[in-house]
């Protein structure tokens, strides 16, 4: 649990600089992107590794 009393993994969207499109609900598509955030698995996998610019688009 975090100090919030919520979940720490669902928390650690707060500590990201560019918010990130998740949904929490992961649904992906036949071409691999989920439905909900319209990223692919890479951009999922790899968001805080892109630069700031990149996640800005």
């Amino acid at each position: 649990m975090s100090p919030k009393g919520g979940n720490d993994k669902l928390d650690q969207i707060e500590f990201f600089d560019i918010p990130s499109p998740c949904k929490r609900v992961c649904q992906i598509d036949k071409q691999g992107y989920c439905i909900t955030c319209y990223r692919s698995r890479e951009e999922r996998f790899k968001w805080l590794t892109f630069s700031r610019s990149f996640t800005l688009v």
